[in-house]
């Protein structure tokens, strides 16, 4: 059996129903158990109230049922948000305001964040219910609500519709390395959402997918063993992250010979990277892929063989577009070999902003029939290859998280202490290695009381690595603060 995502249905194959669907943090389930815990779930959201109007959310991070809730709201045609347990409780108030949202789904045992008006535990297939098929609907409901770093100080809830999903998926199946033998390495969290290549993937293929933990993230030998155990094929991950598994003596085909694929995106993907994973595993094959969240979680992608590191220099070209749709280069002289900002045309954009219209009037537009997207990313195509040149705005990508450093400054500045501040990249050869804040203080302060006080407000991965204290930020010619001269401070401290 497996997920069509033609029909938003469960279809029966070939596929044993024994067989290992997904590999939890805390437990296995089979295709047979992920199908019933799934329908028996999507009936109890609708029982509950959800519906195309009303999310769900989902909360946890990498438990077996976290993926079971995915596609039973999918399956209901209910949208869901995922957040991870390790977001701090003013951030998950906001997305509740925003969403407005009644029902969330616990994945785990920890006390559940406050103001819904139902809360669910993972142990609801306990009940009994009949075999639930969800309704039909539209292409342009939405299927989930992914939020990201938002610049005026508040996340921003991308909505991807249910045919932007479809159009996705079945370009994985054309375009991608996989099939109902793959067995996909998910590392990502889920509110990240290259995971979607990972779950998505094994549901529509009836394949398999290995969730890891944060913490075995974090250690590679821990990483390394899960693989080994599930005999995982297909690694989809930030170049980041494999920076990391390239630094153990076991990330090499001798220890880790089940895999087989590569697909980096998230962030620049250099040649030493490349280089790094075409020697530890010389019968791979690597590929980039690149797209916004506001896209469907990639749009183009490429094979980065030998012979493409070879042509292309330091930086890796981000590929071709998606099946059936199309990426423009946006600049003056009309031509898309001159640098411009990359624009996104097709099913798979989605449909703006939730509860933000200006802005998605600002990003979103109609061409030619077909939604768009103003991506703020510069590049330019070359024999149809679309190569990437960095943001256009203060947006930057940080272990494969896209982050808005406007909104880390905003929730800074709300420090009663807090005088002004400053909040940038530090980079090292235009990669983004940590964010580092410059404070001016109003009275007696220290450093930690700040970099807490962001801890309660922000994603982990978003609070600053290192504050420093300044007597005023210098200002340019422009009457702007001096990102140079500051960084240049930082640089000699």
């Amino acid at each position: 059996m497996k997920f069509s995502f033609d029909t938003f249905s469960f279809t029966d194959t070939d596929i044993l129903p024994e067989k290992l669907a997904i590999a939890g943090s805390d437990e296995d389930l089979s295709w047979d158990e992920f199908r019933i815990r799934t329908e028996k779930l999507s009936k109890l959201f609708l029982d509950l109230g959800g519906s195309a109007a009303t999310p769900v959310v989902i909360y946890g991070h990498k438990e077996a049922s976290f993926p079971v809730a995915i596609m039973a709201a999918v399956l209901a045609g209910i949208p869901y948000i995922p957040v991870d347990k390790s977001f701090p409780a003013g951030r998950i108030e906001s997305i509740r305001k925003t969403s407005g949202a009644e029902i969330i789904f616990c994945c785990n045992d920890d006390v559940a964040p406050e103001g819904f008006v139902h809360v669910l535990r993972s142990t609801f297939h306990s009940s009994v219910v009949e075999r639930y098929s969800g309704g039909n609907l539209s292409a342009d409901s939405t299927c989930y609500i992914m939020f990201t770093s938002g610049s005026t100080g508040e996340p921003k809830g991308v909505m991807i519709p249910r045919g932007a999903v479809q159009s996705f998926v079945k370009w994985m199946h054309s375009d991608y390395p996989i099939d109902a033998s793959t067995v996909f390495m998910n590392q990502a969290a889920f509110t990240f959402d290259i995971s979607l290549i990972d779950i998505y993937g094994a549901m529509s293929l009836g394949a398999t997918a290995v969730l890891m933990t944060t913490d075995i993230g974090k250690n590679p030998s821990l990483l390394f063993e899960r693989i080994k155990k599930y005999h995982c094929t297909f690694w989809n991950s930030t170049p980041s992250f494999v920076m990391i598994s390239l630094m153990h003596p076991d990330f090499k085909a001798e220890s880790l010979s089940s895999l087989r694929d590569f697909i980096l995106l998230g962030e620049i993907l250099t040649a030493r990277v490349v280089t790094g994973i075409l020697d530890a595993f010389p019968m791979s094959r690597v590929y980039n892929a690149y797209g916004p969240t506001e896209a469907t979680v990639a749009t183009t992608i490429i094979n980065v063989t030998r012979e493409v590191v070879k042509q292309s220099g330091a930086q890796m070209p981000i590929g071709y577009a998606k099946n059936g749709n199309s990426i423009s280069i946006l600049n003056e002289s009309g031509n898309e070999s001159d640098e411009g900002e990359i624009i996104i045309i097709g099913k798979h954009v989605g449909m703006g902003y939730l509860a933000r219209p200006e802005l998605s009037a600002e990003k979103f537009f109609i061409n030619n029939g077909e939604r768009a997207y103003r991506t703020g990313d510069f590049g330019f195509i070359k024999n149809d290859i679309v190569y990437f040149n960095g943001r256009k705005d203060d947006q930057i990508k940080l272990h494969g998280y896209r982050i808005e450093i406007s909104e880390i400054n905003d929730v800074i500045l709300r420090h009663p202490s807090v005088k002004e501040s400053a909040t940038l990249p530090f980079k090292v050869g235009g990669v983004t290695k940590r964010i580092v804040t410059f404070v001016v203080k109003k009275d007696t302060v220290e450093k930690s009381d700040i970099l807490k006080w962001a801890g309660l407000y922000l994603p982990s991965y978003m609070v600053p690595a290192d504050l420093c204290f300044v007597d005023e930020l210098p200002v340019n010619t422009n009457h702007k603060v001096d990102a140079a001269a500051l960084i240049k401070l930082y640089s000699e401290q």
